[in-house]
């Protein structure tokens, strides 16, 4: 296998030196056999799988192992799948690897997509969000109501014109306090008291209003 020239060495990742990691002899420890694969490897079982055990045509898996292969039997666990619904899909992710590499597997099984990424660096924080980047990336988009736009925009200027509102009462406000102080009015807290009431009332409307059309617009065809 490392006369390959495609062979990849693992590295271990100690900080920001990495270095390569050593040979180890997991025969008798790794799952799936102890199998090394290559990206077009991958490619191909992706292909498989999407097929429902059938591939260019010709029938790898009977009818009946493919669908004990994506069963859950533990949970969400199947036969070296994890089978989620994401986003309404019915989705599998086979995440691993080996000392020195890592390996994520996603199959969308509705959308008929699949992808892998494959890292030549031990399962860590950064491979994890980088294929969770792709996965994200990857993923059929969601139906977007056509009220979405409009929506947003409506609740922006709302909260656009409370700000104003807001700020010219507040203004007022201070204004009205300098004019009390220098005609040493008798009741100067009334009109603040009447502006403090004015600006909850218009809160708690624009609140109302935001919510009403978040809900309007999840529930919009």
């Amino acid at each position: 296998m490392r006369d390959s020239p495609d062979f990849t060495i693992g590295y271990h990742l100690p900080g920001k030196n990495p270095r390569p990691e050593k040979d180890h002899d997991l025969n008798n420890v790794a799952p799936s056999g102890g199998i090394n694969s290559s990206a077009r490897d991958m490619a191909q079982w992706i292909r498989l799988i999407l097929g429902w055990g059938v591939l260019d045509g010709k029938r790898l898996i009977s009818d009946a192992g493919f669908h004990q292969l994506i069963t859950p039997g533990i949970g969400h666990y199947a036969l070296g799948w994890e089978i989620l619904d994401v986003d309404g899909h019915k989705t599998l992710i086979s995440e691993g690897g080996a000392v020195g590499h890592a390996a994520r597997a996603t199959v969308d099984l509705d959308a008929g997509t699949g992808w892998a990424v494959l890292a030549n660096v031990n399962n860590v924080r950064e491979f994890r969000q980088i294929a969770n980047f792709i996965d994200r990336s990857l993923r059929p988009m969601r139906e977007i109501s056509l009220w979405r736009a409009p929506t947003n925009a409506a609740v922006v200027f709302l909260w656009l014109a409370f700000l104003v509102l807001a700020g010219v009462v507040v203004g007022r406000a201070k204004r009205g306090r300098r004019r009390s102080r220098g005609f040493n009015c008798n009741h100067p807290t009334r009109p603040l008291l009447r502006r403090a009431i004015m600006i909850w009332i218009g809160s708690a409307f624009l609140a109302g209003v935001f919510f009403a059309l978040s809900s309007f617009m999840a529930a919009a065809p």
